[in-house]
Formats: C-alpha cells, sequence, structure tokens
C-alpha cells in the first residue's frame, strides 16, 4: 500500500524506458503518457491516504473522518477499502465515520 506501491510504479516507469538502476532519478524530461499520469495521481492519492491514517493512529486520535472507500474500485486494494478499514479498527481501534456521521457526535 502507499509508498510501496508507487516505488514499484517508478520502477516499472524506469524499466519501460530502459533505465536499469533503480536507485538512478528518470530524468525530468522522459514523457509519461496520460495513463501514466493518471496512475501517479492515484497512487499519490493512495499514498497520502496511508500516510493520514498512520498519522491518526500515532497521535492517538479516536475517530478518522473520511468519505473514500474505494467504492470506485480504481485501485484492487485500497489503505480506506472495507477489509482495510476492518483491520484498522480490530488492530488499532480506528473508528472511521463520514461527516454526516461526525456531525451527528458532536455535541455543542
Amino acid at each position: 500500500m502507499g509508498r510501496a506501491r508507487i516505488r514499484e510504479f517508478g520502477l516499472e516507469l524506469a524499466r519501460r524506458r530502459g533505465f536499469s538502476d533503480p536507485f538512478s532519478d528518470i530524468p525530468a524530461d522522459v514523457p509519461l503518457n496520460p495513463a501514466d499520469h493518471d496512475r501517479i495521481k492515484l497512487l499519490v492519492a493512495e499514498w497520502e491516504d496511508g500516510e493520514a491514517v498512520a498519522a491518526h493512529i500515532g497521535y492517538g486520535n479516536d475517530v478518522y473522518c473520511s468519505h473514500d472507500f474505494n467504492r470506485g474500485k480504481k485501485l484492487a486494494r485500497s489503505v480506506l477499502d472495507d477489509q482495510n478499514r476492518a483491520w484498522l479498527t480490530a488492530k488499532f481501534g480506528v473508528q472511521f465515520v463520514t461527516l454526516s456521521q461526525l456531525a451527528e457526535k458532536v455535541v455543542i
């Protein structure tokens, strides 16, 4: 998940363009097609989701508010899909809520 996926994709891009050293940077002028750009956007967003959940756990927050359920199935597995939400709840006690559910919990 997260960072690992974007590293895998970076290596795939490097190999497709003839780079053999996985530790070298891909030059900025290497062309990317629209599908590559879309994949990068998706993977960076997924990486951010993983970092946000990790920060939530690290800070000991009670509730994680998100409306991202990976319901569009753009990725086979996602940090915030139902299976990972269940694991994060069981392992770390993360309580996932939507904004409307959070609003119901707020006492004024």
